[in-house]
């Protein structure tokens, strides 16, 4: 199998999952419009401000809720409701709350950047960065240096308006879901690709191993999922690949790298988390290793050196414990799951201590 090949459209779309409607003029003009991109369509719908810069609109009647329903989804009895059974997949992806953070009003007035307790900084805040700071990546220079509470509170003021922006958008898709009756049947999905800093440890953006740049949320629903449900195994965007294969009962290619979290999300009795430690990179400048109680990041630039946290006791990364001699144990079978994790990975600068 190609390599392209290996992520989730053809690997749906051999299952009989059809994005497209081929028999259906309007597809054929949004398709037109939209270009798909190996198997699958960007749809992109937006105002201006906000969610997305670009603004697409298939043809075709509204439904409610100002969304426009798929023309490849709007039945043959008209819009708002489908009489078709065919499985599909659709992919929005959205720029926020990524800058410029230019949240409408009603959604920036949600947040009143003056008041610090509407808009509270974060606990590991600090105006200095730290000394590890990639400080000429273009994310460091959107504050001023040391930062400003003003400022970053502003910072994080539009950030949240620009999340409630785009919790109301997703909103829309929910309710299109509704009314096309097809909410029941269909898996949802949401997840991002980082994390951002605004302030914490002196930081403004996702340029580092801290947890506030590294983890990122991943809410699912649909059927066979347990609604509330909070789990916190240690996992990977690659697990994502064969999770969502599995819920839908497609076959997983060989040699893929990601674990299925389908025996989690179910809840099955003899469920074990699918990873006992989870490891990550930054470019040239750093590596990590964690196993969920510890983490150890290893610094290579600007600065070399070591830094061990007890997330547990101290998930805002706030006090480095790597010096500490009873923990010592720990730190090393950290630096050893490293070390194999880069040797295995082909890392140019395994053996770096």
């Amino acid at each position: 199998m190609a390599q392209r090949d290996r992520v989730l459209p053809p690997l749906l779309r051999r299952r009989g999952t059809d994005l497209l409607r081929r028999d259906e003029r309007a597809h054929r003009r949004a398709r037109a419009r939209l270009r798909p991109h190996r198997g699958l369509p960007r749809v992109r719908t937006a105002p201006r401000r906000g969610l997305l810069h670009r603004r697409v609109r298939p043809r075709g009647d509204r439904s409610a809720g100002g969304a426009s329903a798929p023309p490849h989804r709007r039945g043959r009895r008209g819009a708002g409701t489908s009489d078709d059974d065919e499985p599909f997949f659709l992919w929005a992806a959205f720029t926020a709350p990524h800058d410029p953070r230019t949240p409408p009003e009603e959604f920036a007035r949600l947040y009143d950047r003056t008041d610090p307790a509407a808009v509270p900084l974060p606990e590991n805040y600090r105006a200095d960065p730290v000394d590890t700071a990639p400080l000429g990546e273009r994310d460091e220079t959107l504050a001023a240096l040391p930062r400003e509470d003003e400022e970053v509170r502003g910072h994080l003021a539009d950030y949240y308006g620009m999340i409630s922006h785009l919790d109301h958008g997703i909103g829309r898709i929910l309710e299109t879901l509704e009314t096309l009756g097809l909410a029941e049947d269909t898996l949802v999905v949401y997840t991002a690709d980082h994390g951002l800093a605004l302030g914490q440890h002196g930081l403004m953006g996702k340029q580092n191993l801290y947890e506030h740049s590294l983890r990122v949320p991943l809410l699912l629903a649909g059927p066979g999922l347990e609604a509330g449900r909070s789990l916190d195994p240690l996992s990977l965007h690659a697990d994502l690949l064969p999770t969502l294969l599995g819920l839908a009962g497609a076959p997983v290619p060989s040699g893929v790298q990601g674990r299925d979290l389908g025996p989690l999300l179910r809840g099955a009795d003899d469920a074990t988390p699918p990873r006992q430690m989870v490891h990550a990179a930054y470019v040239d400048r750093a590596r990590m290793a964690s196993d969920g109680e510890h983490k150890l990041i290893r610094h290579l630039a600007p600065v070399r050196r070591d830094e061990l946290y007890a997330l547990r006791t101290d998930p805002g990364e706030r006090h480095d414990v790597a010096a500490d001699p009873a923990l010592a144990p720990i730190r090393e079978r950290l630096a050893a799951s490293l070390a194999a994790w880069q040797r295995d990975s082909g890392d140019p600068w395994a053996g770096a201590v």
